[in-house]
């Protein structure tokens, strides 16, 4: 971007940082493109690394859907690692009025699916692995909904983490074909 910002905008303005943060701001807004209808489908999983917030987030939208948007929402995690994740997200589905389930390997998908079969939204929490050895790879993807699961896959970072770390991330989980990325702890940013 900087060497873009050089040539387009010459050797007198390329010292103003008023400018080049206006040149860098509106060449990012141009290249992004942002959803409008991130929640289209049924089955919404939500993947990343751990401690990016998103339990939390999953909470927030499974109460829009429910108080704004009149929706039935159901809740399910494949966290059996992280207790106080499956535990708060329980504790948001009893609030909600929204039922609450742990599936525990692929096997069990299709099972728990069927039991929320009445929902309009189906929000499922993952685990925040890391992805960086095998193990964890297979164990992220032995998770994973059997292919004839229709499903929408969000990235969830932390809008705090350093760039690197999202670029990281954003590669690492491309196994679990996201399609778009959300950020959370924005007014923290």
């Amino acid at each position: 971007l900087l060497k873009a910002a050089t040539r387009e905008l010459g050797p007198e303005q390329y010292k103003k940082k008023n400018l080049i943060e206006a040149w860098t701001a509106r060449r990012l807004l141009s290249q992004l493109h942002i959803d409008d209808q991130p929640f289209g489908g049924r089955i919404h999983l939500f993947v990343g690394p751990g401690g990016q917030g998103k339990t939390s987030m999953i909470a927030r939208i499974a109460s829009h859907f429910v108080v704004k948007k009149k929706k039935r929402v159901a809740l399910l995690t494949v966290d059996r690692f992280k207790i106080g994740a499956a535990e708060q997200l329980r504790i948001y589905g009893q609030i909600l009025n929204a039922p609450f389930s742990l599936i525990r390997d692929r096997s069990e998908w299709h099972e728990k699916l069927h039991a929320v079969s009445s929902a309009d939204v189906i929000l499922v929490d993952f685990p925040g692995f890391g992805l960086r050895t095998a193990e964890e790879i297979d164990a992220f993807q032995r998770l994973l909904p059997p292919s004839d699961v229709h499903v929408r896959t969000h990235l969830v970072l932390s809008a705090t983490c350093r760039d690197a770390e999202a670029f990281e991330a954003g590669r690492r989980y491309a196994a679990a074909k996201y399609e778009d990325v959300i950020f959370t702890h924005v007014d923290s940013a």
